[in-house]
């Protein structure tokens, strides 16, 4: 049951072109490191197992993949480029609804990318802030290359103490579109749409409104056959066959007029879910 002002030339009329801000930074860290590598084997068992049909006792072969584990230490100097941080507060909240970006495809911006009347949301969060995750980012991608470089198939226990220098911050502008729809109450639902996939995210609002239309509908047709079935049971005075097919209409009508509660309940449900 969808508000009657959920329709796709209404969505695609309001549609405007939206940026959003993500942080960039570029640094290079020295730092010491200490971590276990592990590595995968091929371990060979065998396992007796009793088994009626085949007469007896038979032994099974198991291979099984094991990890073997070893210290590992070494140093770490490396420029890392174009590491990841929120700039916004809500920027997990948003990257949940849409989904990732595909940043391999960013480039330079180009002065009429921002010209009309498109809107940059500006950052709410400054690099002094976001720079802890930033800084997790790095410990994640110098982990994978140190697991990497010393060709192990895991590593646990990563621990380093880095010196970073030469930080360079880009703000990164991801695509986006918004456009909203509005309720029952002419209240304006927001939809945010993905500017790579086209994804949609946003309140599914359903229609109390449309969802008692049906439920009167319902009911005026339960109304209906009781009627038609009092009817009948009055013409069974005169027709006694005509008792059975009443009784019918009537249990037919209590069931119907029960339905009739169901859309209400539905709409109810989806919007308290919202």
């Amino acid at each position: 049951f969808a508000p009657a002002d959920l329709k796709a030339a209404n969505l695609q009329r309001r549609l405007q072109r939206l940026y959003l801000p993500m942080w960039l930074v570029d640094s290079r860290a020295n730092a010491l490191w200490q971590a276990e590598a592990g590595f995968n084997y091929q371990a060979v068992s065998h396992r007796d197992r009793f088994e009626q049909g085949r007469g007896g006792w038979t032994e099974q072969q198991i291979t099984e993949t094991r990890v073997r584990w070893e210290p590992r230490l070494g140093r770490l100097e490396r420029t890392y480029q174009n590491v990841t941080a929120p700039a916004l507060e809500e920027h997990f909240q948003v990257m949940n609804a849409l989904g990732k970006f595909k940043l391999a495809d960013a480039r330079p911006v180009r002065p009429d990318d921002l010209t009309g009347t498109t809107p940059v949301r500006l950052p709410n969060r400054s690099t002094t802030d976001a720079w802890p995750d930033a800084a997790a980012a790095l410990q994640s991608v110098a982990a994978d290359e140190c697991r990497r470089a010393g060709r192990a198939d895991h590593l646990r226990e990563f621990r380093w103490q880095p010196q970073f220098s030469e930080k360079n911050w880009t703000l990164l502008l991801l695509p986006v579109a918004t456009t909203y729809y509005l309720d029952d109450e002419q209240q304006p639902q927001p939809v945010l749409i993905h500017g790579q996939t086209g994804k949609l995210s946003g309140p599914r609002r359903a229609s109390m409104r449309r969802a008692r239309r049906v439920a009167f509908i319902i009911a005026g047709i339960a109304a209906a056959i009781f009627t038609v079935s009092l009817l009948v049971a009055l013409a069974s005075l005169l027709l006694p066959a005509l008792l059975a097919v009443a009784a019918l209409g009537v249990a037919l009508a209590v069931i119907i007029g029960m339905l009739a509660i169901v859309p209400p309940v539905m709409v109810w449900q989806a919007n308290k879910n919202q």
